[in-house]
């Protein structure tokens, strides 16, 4: 088991269905599988849906928190997303990494794919840490 499974994530990621593959100081890959109701009118996955997938896998390689009961918060300051083709396949994937960081912000790129590796999207980030988010510590959980 991870250590971050046993850490509640935000109502919204639950909503969308994203599982954590991979998660670690600077990376995060995460998946999701398009449900209809994630579809537009073409049967492909809706771009709010992809840019949501992208907000998160660019925050998290920033907030990301060894520790079981403590956790990190960033908020987004700039994301700006490039659709590159359409998903082929149920589940998308998306890889976040921190390209740099600073005292008080950070920055991130994310590539996101399908399960047959073509491409989908790539988005870059700028998020904000909030007070007590600047350490991997994080802040304790309440």
């Amino acid at each position: 088991m991870s250590h971050w499974e046993d850490k509640k994530q935000p109502p919204f990621n639950d909503h969308l269905g994203v599982k954590i593959e991979e998660w670690r100081d600077g990376f995060v890959r995460i998946s999701a599988e398009v449900l209809p109701h994630f579809q537009n009118s073409q049967g492909a996955p809706h771009g709010g849906f992809i840019m949501s997938l992208a907000d998160i896998a660019a925050s998290f390689p920033g907030v990301y928190c060894p520790h079981p009961d403590r956790r990190r918060f960033a908020s987004t300051l700039s994301l700006n997303t490039s659709f590159l083709g359409l998903a082929k396949t149920s589940v998308i994937y998306a890889e976040g990494r921190v390209s740099n960081s600073g005292r008080k912000i950070f920055y991130s790129e994310v590539r996101i794919f399908d399960a047959e590796d073509n491409p989908v999207a790539s988005c870059q980030g700028v998020f904000r840490y909030r007070g007590g988010s600047e350490s991997i510590d994080g802040v304790a959980i309440e």
